[in-house]
């Protein structure tokens, strides 16, 4: 169950996400957020954002490899560092259309100048943000600020506008977090 179709899920609520147990009413699901929380700081979960087919430069994830020691992958870790990555993740802010509000949840194309660049690994509707986001991975060159970062991703059919968010839209410093 998601986040936001949780009953207990308030936009005050201080646990990012809960589901049923049978056995003891909840339980924290942090393994996997499907919730608001994660989409708005862009953290993104494993089997989803993060899976063997994503390289952790492209996921964003080079700040926990450390190179003082031989690992399985150092080469290829290395070869891309230098090359940089072909894709990146990114966080994406859509525009829901008004008259037939629809999220993205996954597996949505995103699009870029009428072409199908990339697809969304996760989505929803951010509470606190009051936003509907995605995160997704699109090619490297897209994914800074140098680009032009209008993207169309489709949903339920319908491409609709959606933005390229380089900064968490929820506690960009990170101050909530080492409260």
């Amino acid at each position: 169950m998601s986040c936001g179709s949780h009953p207990n899920t308030s936009e005050h609520s201080s646990i990012c996400c809960t589901t049923p147990v049978p056995s003891s009413g909840s339980a924290s699901s942090g393994s996997e957020h499907s919730c608001p929380c994660g989409w708005e700081k862009g953290f993104g979960t494993w089997f989803r954002e993060y899976r063997p087919i994503y390289t952790a430069l492209e996921a964003g994830l080079t700040s926990y490899i450390k190179l003082e020691h031989e690992f399985i992958g150092r080469a290829a870790h290395e070869a891309e560092l230098a090359t940089g990555p072909g894709r990146r993740l990114v966080t994406l802010v859509v525009e829901p259309d008004p008259d037939d509000p629809a999220d993205a949840i996954g597996d949505e194309p995103i699009w870029h100048d009428d072409e199908v660049v990339g697809w969304v690994t996760s989505g929803g509707y951010a509470h606190h943000s009051k936003a509907s986001v995605a995160l997704g991975y699109v090619p490297a060159h897209l994914a800074d600020a140098g680009s032009n970062g209008n993207f169309e991703i489709e949903i339920i059919g319908r491409r609709r506008p959606a933005h390229l968010q380089l900064t968490p839209i929820y506690d960009p410093e990170g101050r909530r977090m080492r409260q």
